[in-house]
């Protein structure tokens, strides 16, 4: 939730005002790795980006489809939001425009740290 209000606080206010939590659509993004949320190409991206990145890969997509799509959401209500973020496949969303939105989230210092250390938690190598 940090990252989220760090990056689009407009969109953060406006979905806790229409009572929209992350939980209704975050966690079969995070879950799936967005594979059932997206095109196969962008979710090798994204996949790719993980292996590489680890879990700040995740954050950042998600960050990434709200920084697209913000005006449209901000000008949605609650159901709009909902059927929009769980149907995100049938959008156009162009591979080159998300991976280059996703370079544009920022992480606080102790965003990063927490990452981190869920990284090294769950993405050990052996």
């Amino acid at each position: 939730m940090d990252i989220f209000e760090d990056n689009t606080p407009r969109l953060f206010n406006h979905f806790n005002n229409i009572e929209l939590r992350c939980d209704f659509y975050l966690v079969e993004w995070t879950m799936t790795i967005f594979s059932k949320n997206l095109n196969i190409d962008i979710v090798s991206r994204i996949w790719d980006l993980y292996m590489i990145e680890g879990i700040k890969a995740i954050y950042q997509a998600a960050i990434a489809i709200f920084f697209l799509y913000e005006v449209k959401l901000l000008n949605s209500n609650f159901e709009d939001c909902l059927m929009f973020l769980q149907g995100i496949t049938n959008e156009k969303l162009e591979e080159n425009d998300l991976i280059e939105k996703m370079k544009e989230v920022k992480f606080s210092d102790y965003i990063l740290f927490e990452i981190q250390k869920l990284n090294d938690e769950f993405l050990q190598t052996y």
